[in-house]
């Protein structure tokens, strides 16, 4: 949960927080709960100077970022010289944190991540079997003895997912390999994985359980794909922003990263974004976490909406896609059955790729008018805008009662060599 913001220009960066963070038990189990009144935003080096925001999940492993973060700035004190390479040394420092005597991390800490990663890995598994039951029902049963089963499909839709990820152009690229095998991470493997998995299995299908080879074969795939940087959904991922000035930088960058934790020497991370501002893309406005009402105003529609849509696009598809196939199969059912895949990839893929492209076109157009007020603003008029785009998400959680997110709020604002907070 939470809401953070950050707003860049050629010159200047803001960092903008409430104080909510949410807080999750280390077994994966019970309901997250939200703290209220925490600071999450640091400074990470203050000569360029660097920023750091943490959002999700308020601590590492159970032990506060504040405390992390103190550890990681007494542990390395020269000046970065790009907000990448400071990125490399946050990675770096964390990997190996369960061992590091300074922190007062459990031992068995990997253990315990190494269960997260698992139950939400077979939980990302069971969503996409879901989806793959719901477009077999919509057009009719396979005809074919050689057609895959939804098991199957759902694998290959998870698989998809877990190896690769798409880049800027459009083209689809093999994930990021974040780790390398080592005697410790084959031990904790050996020793724990296989009971995990079919603890996992049990708890994400407790009235219809999986087919032992179904169940194996999601394990495999989870091992073979543990070191690329795929992190299924989970509520114990915390998501960091670093932004400001590197050493060698004269405009303001940031990266955002998604961790789960460290696993037996492996940090498992994922870089989300990053961005340098230039004169051909001088503004840089992105808002994290429980941002619904930001990311409306950003984007066109909050996620309720977009969920909503992409259910209602899916059942329209359905109705006019079955039909289709219906009389299709009527005349030709060897040629029903060698279209029905590609039936259920229109069903699946096509109302996100609609959505995606019609935000982009609002996203461009909202763009045009903003760019002339923020490109000029200065640090301290970049923050204000950051504040009251986060005000936008506290007012409808104050309205609706809701703690996810809360007052106050704190801002970092930066020039290069130059910092401000703003503190309550």
């Amino acid at each position: 949960m939470t809401c953070e913001v950050l707003l860049m220009n050629l010159q200047a960066a803001a960092l903008t927080a409430d104080s909510a963070v949410t807080i999750s038990r280390m077994d994966g189990g019970g309901r997250p709960q939200h703290q209220v009144g925490v600071e999450k935003i640091f400074l990470i080096e203050e000569k360029g100077p660097i920023g750091g925001m943490v959002f999700g999940n308020g601590a590492f492993g159970g032990c506060p970022w504040p405390v992390m973060m103190q550890a990681f700035r007494e542990t390395h004190t020269a000046p970065f010289k790009k907000i990448p390479e400071a990125v490399e040394a946050l990675v770096e420092f964390l990997r190996n944190a369960d061992e590091n005597p300074r922190l007062p991390l459990s031992p068995e800490l990997s253990r315990q991540n190494l269960f997260l990663y698992v139950l939400y890995a077979m939980a990302r598994y069971g969503h996409c079997l879901q989806l793959e039951i719901e477009a077999e029902e919509s057009i009719g049963q396979a005809s074919g003895k050689k057609k895959a089963s939804p098991y199957d499909r759902a694998l290959a839709l998870l698989s998809d997912e877990a190896r690769f990820t798409w880049a800027p152009e459009g083209n689809q690229i093999a994930r990021p390999r974040i780790g390398e095998p080592s005697p410790r991470l084959e031990e904790l493997f050996n020793d724990y994985f296989q009971p995990m998995v079919q603890e996992a299995a049990k708890a994400v299908f407790p009235k219809s359980p999986l087919p032992d080879e179904v169940r194996d074969k999601v394990g495999e795939l989870v091992i073979d794909t543990f070191l690329t940087d795929w992190i299924p959904p989970c509520p114990a991922v915390t998501g960091m922003v670093l932004a400001g000035f590197g050493a060698d930088d004269l405009t303001p960058s940031y990266v955002h990263v998604d961790m789960l934790g460290c696993i037996a020497g492996v940090l498992k991370f994922q870089v989300r974004q990053q961005a340098r501002t230039t004169t051909k893309t001088p503004i840089v406005v992105e808002s994290f976490a429980q941002a619904d009402p930001i990311r409306a105003f950003l984007h066109g529609a909050d996620p309720y909406y977009e969920d909503a849509a992409k259910h209602v696009m899916r059942l329209v598809l359905e109705g006019g896609l079955s039909v289709i196939y219906d009389e299709v199969k009527k005349k030709d059912p060897a040629l029903a059955d060698s279209l029905r895949g590609r039936l259920v990839d229109v069903i699946i893929k096509s109302p996100s790729q609609a959505l995606r492209y019609v935000s982009q076109l609002y996203r461009e157009q909202l763009s045009e008018k903003m760019d002339a007020m923020l490109g000029t603003a200065t640090d301290e008029t970049l923050a204000s805008h950051a504040e009251r785009l986060l005000q936008l998400a506290i007012l409808k959680h104050e309205l609706t009662g809701d703690q996810s997110v809360a007052q106050p709020v704190s801002t970092l604002h930066m020039s290069k060599g130059r910092h401000t907070f703003r503190r309550p």
